[in-house]
């Protein structure tokens, strides 16, 4: 069975209506078929459905094939890439190789048989390669909560970020995609304490300049386990961004604005109201109603205030 249930779904992508009807036939008794023409009408589909494989030509306007399954690899690394090229395009092929990383690539006129022996396989591939990252998840998961149960103030932290986070997805509608990797770095944002001291999580007053530098190393920690071991490249980015602040005075980075990904506002937020709604050694347990009111106080400056609003909205 597949990850993700059905029976496996293909995204064709070619400038020219024919081609797409001529796959779609080879390939819709087997498969779901998703066809576009451009790159634009591309990014939609991969944004809306989740895509086990991506076949797309090379010779396209405004972007290449190469160029098109180079962007998909970075943000969607369990889809199977192939590219279609002519024969006298062994140049592009290389660099579909190397920039890209496709799998396969198939030349125009193709054969139909061995063209659904190709998806078959890319399928069966995509489908092994999700189960191993979905593997890969869960044993970050277990760490993470193992990590968390070890002190009273942060047990069962990160499930309530996950929570938030994901209701906050629900008030933005985001797409299916980028809620599934919104709840994921939720989940794993804090993976880096694993290799922090926890003994200020019992200070009573502000944290003094050493105690701070090992809160903040727990981003840039938790940043390089998760792309060591090859967790899609967003997840790990919310996670890197998830305590920047929109006026640029968060960490690690310092970066501002629309330069902090929309999954790593999303867990600022998250994040401070799990952290504000649960006890402290220096405090108790505020309600959701003062939280927020501390949280509005600061949107537009630490926080997004779209994101605030839409909480706000959620809470009432």
């Amino acid at each position: 069975m597949p990850p993700f249930g059905g029976p496996g779904t293909v995204l064709v992508v070619d400038d020219e209506p024919m081609i797409l009807d001529l796959l779609r036939l080879v390939l819709q008794a087997r498969w779901t078929v998703h066809c576009a023409t451009s790159a634009a009408e591309a990014f939609v589909i991969l944004d809306r459905e989740p895509i086990d494989v991506v076949i797309s030509d090379q010779r396209m306007p405004e972007v290449t094939g190469v160029e098109l399954l180079s962007w998909v690899r970075e943000q969607y690394p369990r889809c199977t890439r192939i590219l279609l090229t002519g024969f006298s395009e062994m140049e592009a092929v290389v660099r579909g190789i190397n920039e890209a990383r496709i799998w396969r690539y198939a030349t125009k006129p193709w054969d139909n048989r061995a063209m659904e022996t190709m998806v078959e396989q890319a399928v069966e591939r995509s489908w092994r390669e999700a189960r191993q990252r979905d593997q890969l998840v869960c044993g970050f998961r277990s760490l993470v909560r193992m990590q968390e149960s070890c002190h009273p103030f942060t047990r069962g932290h990160s499930t309530r970020v996950a929570a938030i986070a994901e209701d906050l997805c629900d008030a933005l509608s985001l797409p299916r995609v980028d809620r599934r990797q919104v709840v994921t770095a939720a989940e794993l944002h804090d993976i880096g304490r694993i290799g922090v001291a926890t003994h200020y999580l019992d200070v009573e007053g502000p944290l003094d300049e050493r105690a701070w530098t090992g809160v903040r190393h727990h981003v840039p920690l938790g940043v390089g386990m998760l792309a060591e071991a090859g967790v899609e490249a967003p997840v790990v980015e919310m996670v890197a961004g998830h305590h920047e602040r929109l006026d640029g005075s968060g960490y690690p980075a310092g970066i501002e604005g629309d330069d902090i990904p929309l999954g790593a506002r999303i867990l600022a937020l998250a994040d401070s109201l799990a952290a504000m709604t649960a006890p402290r050694a220096f405090r108790g347990p505020m309600d959701d109603r003062r939280a927020l009111a501390e949280l509005s106080r600061e949107a537009g400056r630490r926080y997004d205030g779209e994101m605030v609003d839409a909480l706000r909205d959620h809470l009432s």
